[in-house]
């Protein structure tokens, strides 16, 4: 599978929501340099950011939480310090929030400041996946690779389906690459292409890639060479 995790690193910019009871909620005092630690961000001012939201982070906010750790995890404003993300990320997470049991996943799986432990990142990723569809994806690619838990096409398929039906460009690219080699649907190639056409409208590269190979090989329609450079030659493939 071409599937790509290249959303998995990009955390900053956004503040995750997706917390249960358990998070403590901000205190007024404390949302105003929230705001303004994000509009330091905005300005790529992140040691200003790191000034502002370090102590929200230490109070126990999971969201400041979550953005202190991505600062961390790229290494803007400070120094690069993957055991200090990895902190941050598990405390958020431990108040609920998906989008740090996502990253802690993460760091897992690409043996950034741990072990590589994909096992692990499939406990992580499955603590998050019955609402987040990016987790979802990811699960599904360990089942399609046998990485950290048993090699199972079928249930890849089943996460795949929830993550791109959550809005999950790579699940959506997940999908159309079943269909296409048939490894755990009958091949299908109408099915194929409308994930792939999907996915490739979300800037999946990889998406677009095998859109553009299914329209050289004429796969489930007429070859077309002017379709097929479009794909191939997409902006957003770089």
């Amino acid at each position: 599978m071409q599937s790509a995790f290249r959303f998995l690193t990009l955390v900053l910019g956004f503040v995750a929501l997706t917390t249960d009871a358990l998070a403590r909620p901000m205190t007024l005092d404390e949302v105003p340099s929230l705001k303004a630690a994000m509009n330091c961000i905005a300005k790529n001012d992140y040691a200003g950011a790191v000034t502002l939201i370090k102590p929200i982070a230490e109070g126990g906010v999971p969201e400041a939480q979550m953005i202190l750790g991505s600062i961390y995890q790229q290494g803007y404003g400070v120094q690069r310090d993957y055991g200090e993300a990895m902190r941050l990320y598990k405390a958020a997470a431990a108040q609920g929030n998906l989008k740090a049991r996502l990253c802690v996943g993460v760091l897992y799986l690409k043996g950034w400041g741990v072990t590589k432990d994909y096992r692990q990142a499939a406990q992580w990723f499955a603590a998050a996946g019955d609402r987040d569809p990016d987790a979802q994806n990811n699960l599904g690619y360990l089942y399609i690779k046998g990485w950290g838990v048993p090699k199972n096409a079928e249930k890849a398929f089943q996460l795949f389906q929830r993550a791109a039906n959550g809005g999950s460009a790579e699940a959506k690219e997940g999908l159309g690459e079943i269909y296409y080699t048939g490894s755990a649907k009958a091949k299908d190639f109408d099915e194929a292409r409308k994930w792939l056409e999907s996915a490739a409208k979300q800037n999946c590269a990889s998406a677009q890639y095998l859109l553009g190979v299914m329209n050289v090989n004429g796969d489930g329609a007429a070859p077309d060479a002017a379709a097929a450079r479009k794909c191939l030659f997409s902006p957003s493939r770089g």
